[in-house]
């Protein structure tokens, strides 16, 4: 079973313009047009309500006008009335009061009675009679009065005349029907009591906006009051029969959005697992092992090849810590050093190889590159490791190891199959000079001729070339002794003095001279002394037979040694043909040779073994004739 990614590292759909904007977009319309209504009916309040003001006080100041005109009209009456009176005693008025045509017609418009008021403020006379006025049914209600005094000619006053007159009469009569439907019409008095309304049974006070006009005069304390029947709808009343329909309108836009805005959905959604199942058929599919790990070093997602490359299954892996399951138990403080370094996020760029343990308790040699695993948010959440199988490179490298050893311990016995008979005059002499103070000491001991001192000495001299034998020997041995690669501090300069005594003898039978010269504190390399010894004496004989036809007062091998930038250079100019237009990949091709007798081994061995140094391995012509071989090869660092 295959692993999956956390939520927070797996893919997610791309977001769309649909996703980002237009959810967005019906609210802030639909705010937008609510915001907008509310604005445009509140200023639709306004103007509506400054009309309505407008109109209330134009037909207030009408209807004021055409009472006032009617009162005027009847205090002219009255007044009329009250001069006609004038010249009668009130015992006399009372017929002419009741048989006036102008108190019939007044009583149809509304009057309720007449009465004339003496002086000292008593009735003296009144028409109609109470009883009349209240079988009349006109007594009810408030009334208002008009007043005009009654003068003689010689201007003496005689009392008042008053006519009550009903106001509910009144304002019926004279409201017009339009105005008393549009209105509450009413006369208050001083105390804002209600005196009459206009319509013919008392309604309920209606909470419309209202105008008051005083009617002083010719009613002193009456004020004229209409009051709009009809309240005004302000905008918030009014906002939601507005909004509807735009709001309908949105929903239904809303609602296309989101059904084109979800096949959107459900077709990213179906991409997103043709992707994700595509993804998981390639991780599947790759022969490379894929593990992640959050930053505390827990095991997040493995594929399925690292699961077959460490044989533990992912079930068992997710979530896991360290010490892992597959680490070698042997290797677990190297192991944890590398952890600690890898999740720092100073692991090498390169990757790096470790030795892991299978399932099945074989080992296993594995490549591992860690890179960042960073979230959708760009956060560093853990490192996503690649890892790939090495264990049958490696068999393969140390097969081939094991085989350049062999072919170099070949090489090497060849090479003092070629130098034997120089090796063996070399050790002949020691050997010779041994064997003559032997004689020598044993006849003198049969001759006793000889001194203590004679003894002493000669049997010094025998041992110094007896030392002599043996380290000849011992080089040898060491030469030619199969042992695995060591990594120690080389002098190269001592390398190649002893490569040179090796040497001495065939170089002195070829005429060629031999000069070796080293800058000062040159240091030491790093590299198995033995091995390099294999590689310059080659080098060396290789400048001796490229020599074979120069003359012989103009063979000489020049090496030099120089250090540059944490690398010591080593160069053997020689003065042979140089290098014929060969380069030096031409030169190092297993099974050439330049010679007629070579194998063509010895280069290609040179370069392996300096490139198996971490060095490297050049060839140019020489100026002036010859060739010049270089090898550059890494300085000795102490491990800390």
């Amino acid at each position: 079973m295959l692993a999956a990614l956390p939520d927070s590292l797996a893919p997610k759909a791309p977001p769309t313009v649909a996703g980002m904007g237009l959810w967005w977009l019906p609210m802030l319309l639909g705010l937008f047009f609510a915001v907008a209504a509310a604005a445009w009916l509140q200023y639709e309040d306004q103007i509506e309500e400054d009309t309505q003001q407008t109109t209330l006080i134009t037909d207030a100041l009408s209807l004021e006008s055409t009472l006032r005109s009617v009162l005027q009209a009847e205090q002219d009456r009255l007044d009329q009335m009250a001069h006609d009176l004038s010249h009668l005693r009130p015992d006399q008025a009372r017929p002419h009061l009741q048989d006036d045509e102008r108190l019939l017609q007044a009583l149809r418009r509304g009057w309720v009675s007449v009465t004339w008021l003496g002086t000292d403020h008593r009735v003296l006379q009144e028409a109609p009679e109470a009883s009349t006025v209240a079988e009349l049914g006109r007594g009810h209600g408030l009334s208002i009065h008009l007043h005009a005094a009654i003068v003689d000619g010689a201007g003496t006053r005689h009392g008042e005349l008053i006519a009550r007159i009903q106001a509910g009469q009144l304002l019926r009569q004279y409201v017009p029907w339009w105005l008393a439907r549009r209105y509450e019409v009413r006369m208050l008095d001083q105390n804002d009591q209600e005196i009459s309304g206009a319509a013919d049974q008392p309604q309920g006070l209606p909470d419309g906006m209202s105008h008051r006009i005083s009617m002083d005069p010719p009613l002193p304390g009456v004020s004229l009051e209409l009051t709009a029947r009809d309240k005004l709808k302000h905008w918030h009343e009014r906002l939601p029969a507005l909004l509807l329909p735009g709001f309908l309108v949105l929903i239904v836009w809303a609602s296309l959005l989101l059904r084109r805005q979800m096949k959107r959905a459900l077709a990213v959604s179906n991409a997103w697992r043709t992707e994700a199942s595509w993804r998981r058929v390639m991780e599947d599919s790759m022969h490379v092992g894929l593990r992640a790990r959050d930053l505390d070093g827990r095991l997040l997602y493995v594929n399925r090849t690292f699961e077959q490359l460490v044989g533990f299954p992912a079930e068992q892996l997710i979530g896991t810590g360290v010490p892992y399951p597959y680490w070698l138990p042997d290797d677990i403080e190297d192991a944890m050093a590398r952890h600690r370094r890898n999740l720092a996020g100073n692991a090498p760029p390169g990757g790096y190889e470790a030795t892991w343990r299978h399932a099945s308790g074989r080992e296993i040699h594995v490549m591992v590159l860690d890179a960042p695993l960073i979230d959708a948010g760009g956060r560093l959440v853990g490192w996503m490791g690649s890892v790939l199988d090495i264990t049958a490179r490696r068999a393969a490298e140390e097969r081939e190891q094991r085989q350049f050893e062999q072919l170099a311990h070949h090489a090497r016995l060849t090479t003092f199959g070629e130098i034997a008979s120089t090796l063996a005059h070399e050790l002949n002499q020691p050997l010779t000079v041994i064997n003559s103070y032997s004689t020598g000491l044993l006849n003198a001991m049969k001759s006793q001729t000889m001194r203590e001192a004679d003894i002493l000495g000669a049997l010094q001299t025998l041992g110094e070339h007896a030392a002599q034998a043996g380290r000849i020997v011992a080089r040898i041995r060491e030469f030619l002794s199969r042992h695995e690669p060591r990594d120690e501090a080389v002098d190269l300069e001592e390398v190649l003095r002893q490569a040179g005594e090796l040497l001495a003898q065939e170089f002195a039978k070829r005429h060629v001279e031999l000069a070796i010269r080293a800058e000062p504190g040159v240091p030491a390399v790093r590299g198995d002394p033995v091995l390099l010894e294999q590689v310059f004496v080659n080098l060396m004989r290789n400048a001796a037979d490229a020599m074979v036809e120069a003359p012989s007062d103009v063979r000489r091998l020049d090496i030099r040694l120089a250090a540059a930038g944490g690398f010591v250079r080593v160069d053997l100019r020689d003065t042979g043909p140089g290098l014929r237009g060969l380069t030096v990949r031409e030169l190092c091709q297993p099974f050439f040779s330049t010679k007629r007798e070579g194998m063509g081994l010895g280069l290609a061995i040179c370069r392996s073994l300096i490139e198996s140094h971490q060095g490297a391995f050049d060839a140019a012509d020489a100026p002036g004739g010859g060739a010049v071989f270089s090898v550059t090869l890494p300085c000795w660092e102490p491990e800390p």
